[in-house]
């Protein structure tokens, strides 16, 4: 509970403002066990959260909102390439999401720190396979793709595929799924360090709920990874 209540801060008062990890980043004294799990951390943290159901949008659908994903970390480790002692690490995104025709709904996301060069950006597919009905739900295949660039020294790619089941009642529509995770992690700097790329695969289960009042919506997100990931969003939907 206080891992959800710190991002529920987040995403109320700072949604567009810096991540946790907004120091001074730098990984120029890491071995290679600590960047391999500088990775894992970051990978979890920034594989793609659509926070949707698997009916599709619709050609008239579309959402514009603010979304915070948090996980909790080892704060002894980032500490020494942060400079900050936290155990918890959240990352506030924009994300949009549009419906197009053949059940057919894109995403993308973007989230920046220019004082200290940390970028991260993704999309998503998503193919409603039913598109649920008041007796059925809707069920989807949902594809996705992120990069993260921390100060040229880093960058950590993800490449996931989910499998979503939701089922609207009124303003209400519970969903989980399963899915894959395929990360990457590289060190880009110019200093020559002896860092392996290291990737690996992780399994994730979620499920949430969104609250769709009017034109605002609200959704509540938990993922297992080898992590939990806490996630909320609140868009402006249509």
């Amino acid at each position: 509970m206080q891992l959800f209540k710190k991002l529920t801060l987040v995403i109320l008062f700072v949604a567009l403002a810096t991540p946790a990890w907004a120091a001074d980043f730098s990984i120029i004294t890491a071995t290679q066990a600590e960047f391999d799990a500088l990775v894992q951390d970051a990978a979890r943290l920034t594989a793609y959260r659509s926070m949707a159901p698997a009916e599709p949008g619709g050609l008239t659908g579309f959402e514009v909102g603010v979304s915070v994903s948090g996980i909790e970390i080892d704060g002894a480790l980032w500490d020494q390439y942060i400079g900050e002692d936290e155990d918890v690490m959240a990352v506030p995104r924009l994300m949009v999401r549009k419906g197009l025709p053949f059940n057919i709904d894109v995403g993308a996301f973007y989230s920046e720190v220019d004082d200290y060069d940390i970028s991260l950006y993704g999309g998503e597919l998503q193919v409603a396979l039913l598109e649920g009905s008041v007796a059925t739900p809707a069920v989807a295949l949902r594809g996705s793709y992120t990069k993260l660039d921390a100060a040229d020294e880093m960058e950590v790619e993800t490449v996931a595929a989910d499998l979503v089941v939701s089922k609207g009642f009124a303003m209400l529509t519970p969903y989980a799924g399963v899915g894959i995770v395929d990360y990457e992690g590289e060190y880009t700097g110019d200093l020559g360090l002896p860092l392996n790329k290291y990737d690996d695969d992780e399994t994730r289960y979620f499920a949430g709920v969104r609250f769709a009042l009017t034109a605002l919506q609200i959704a509540f997100e938990y993922e297992q990874m080898d992590e939990p990931v806490y996630s909320l969003k609140i868009a402006a939907g249509f």
